[in-house]
Parts: C-alpha cells; structure tokens; sequence
C-alpha cells in the first residue's frame, strides 16, 4: 500500500479477481488504495507488466496464518486486463477432496 514494492504473487482467475495468500493481504494492509502488478514475468523489469488499481481484498473467512491462506483481489474492470489469459481452474468438485492439503502461490 502506497509504496512500489512488490510482495506477493497472485493467478488473475477471472476478468476481475486475482487469486493469492491472505497473509499477502494481512501483513502488508492491502485495500482500495493497493494496486497489482499485472501480466508481468520480471518484476525487477519496469517495462514488465501494468499496475492497476484495486477496489477490495476478500480474505478466507476463515482464515488464520498458516490455515486457509486464500485471498481474492478484486479489479476494477474487466477492461483492465483485456487480453490477458486466466488461470485454468478445476471444475471437478470432487478435487481435491475435503481434508486434501495443497499450497497456493501468493
């Protein structure tokens, strides 16, 4: 927030939810006035990427460090990243199943 250092990484998942670690969201007071890094593969590169503004964070709600680290990002407009591919997601309900351990880049 206010600053333009890079902290955490995120999946875009739609036109305007990025997907990433709720501790992201804790420790670095993200919100309305937080902006993303979007399209880029260097962050050391300043020519890598746009920066668009947020209009909310939604961590898991039940969330606790190191437990249901998920949080959504949510974009202004879907026009804002027009052109950029999302993330492939699992429609299958049954994966992973309840109890099932996975990690999320964020």
């Amino acid at each position: 927030k206010n600053s333009e250092i890079l902290v955490c990484g995120g999946t875009l998942i739609s036109s305007r939810v990025v997907l990433t670690a709720a501790h992201c969201i804790e420790e670095f007071d993200s919100g309305p006035d937080s902006r993303v890094l979007v399209n880029a593969y260097n962050r050391f590169d300043p020519d890598d990427g746009y920066v668009i503004s947020t209009t909310d964070t939604i961590p898991h709600p039940d969330y606790v460090y190191g437990v249901n680290d998920v949080a959504l990002v949510i974009l202004p407009s879907k026009h804002a990243v027009m052109g950029i591919k999302y993330a492939i997601l699992n429609d299958d309900i049954n994966v992973p199943a309840a109890g099932d351990e996975f990690r999320v880049l964020g």
